[in-house]
């Protein structure tokens, strides 16, 4: 398969055969076309996995194998016999699998996820990762400290040291890094070689941890306290929107109360010119009374005229 990811693990079939060939303390896996695996030289993420390049085309990603090795298990005691050539291949299953070149570059690049959770998890919880009742690491014996149990211990500190303690801490590599500093510091003593760095590296990771409980109460109070500035800026945020609402209600009132004098000043001045017709109507009215009534007397006036020359004619 080829152009993708595979996950592929140790065994022996009609098609995947893979030979240990043991160099120094570490193991190559040889295929059964004679073919070694080995660390891509790539950058991220192929540096986690081992490739197997296709002939001609080892630039080219889309034409490579890709396998990812998983690390059984770690033999001290066996590992002290690597130095014999002769050792028989075929007891390789529980030693390190995992290439030079993954090694180094699991300590260059300290998110190698290969080697925190194979190398150092093998080597510092199993033969040396048993604790006490107390909970505290118990160093390991001389019979059973070993040059690779402690060149792993110290890749582990290095890869360590160059992460940020609050990332160690939180993500719970304090036991580790313990377990670590328990298998350098015994073979400091065993081999009479002191380190005046050492002494100090647990008084350290202890203020560290410290340091780091107090971070974590400060990140809480922290979040506490942006949790209730966000709340009371919800609270705040409604009551703008209410005085908004209030605003709109206030402007509406304000335009309504405006039109209703509007309306009773032109009101007001059509009932004004209301009176002045009928007052006009009423002072027409009267003169036309003054005038009937002037004819009225001017035709009675006639008449007592008019009777007045009847009862002359009479006479005569």
């Amino acid at each position: 398969m080829t152009g993708k990811k595979l996950a592929q693990r140790l065994r022996l079939d009609s098609t995947v055969e893979w030979e240990p060939v043991k160099e120094g303390p570490y193991i190559k896996l040889k295929s059964r076309s004679g073919t070694l695996l080995r660390a891509n030289p790539g950058i991220p993420p192929w540096r986690n996995t081992v490739t197997h390049d296709l002939p001609g085309h080892w630039t080219s990603t889309e034409n490579m194998v890709l396998w990812i090795v998983d690390i059984v298990e770690l033999d001290y005691n066996s590992n002290r016999g690597t130095k014999d050539d002769n050792e028989s291949p075929t007891s390789t299953s529980k030693v390190n699998s995992t290439p030079p070149e993954v090694v180094k570059h699991a300590v260059d690049v300290p998110s190698s996820s290969n080697m925190k959770k194979s190398n150092s998890k093998s080597v510092l919880e199993g033969e040396f990762g048993r604790t006490n009742s107390d909970g505290l690491s118990r160093l390991p014996s001389a019979e059973s400290m070993s040059g690779l149990a402690v060149n792993v211990a110290k890749l582990t500190v290095k890869e360590l040291k160059n992460i940020e303690f609050h990332t160690v801490l939180s993500s719970r590599q304090i036991t580790k890094l313990d377990r670590a500093l328990s298998v350098i510091s015994a073979n400091v003593k065993i081999s009479a070689r002191g380190n005046h760095d050492l002494a100090n590296l647990k008084d350290k990771l202890k203020i560290l941890e410290k340091y780091h409980k107090k971070a974590t109460q400060e990140l809480v109070d922290c979040t506490t306290f942006s949790k209730r500035r966000y709340e009371k800026r919800a609270d705040l945020k409604k009551d703008a929107a209410k005085a908004r609402e209030l605003e709109a209600i206030d402007a509406e009132l304000s335009y309504r109360l405006v039109a209703a004098k509007h309306r009773r000043r032109e009101l007001l001045r059509q009932l004004e010119e209301t009176e002045d017709s009928i007052k006009g109507a009423e002072k027409g009215q009267t003169d036309s009374k003054a005038e009937i009534e002037e004819i009225i007397s001017s035709i009675q006036q006639k008449t007592e005229a008019f009777k007045v020359m009847e009862r002359e004619n009479k006479s005569l």
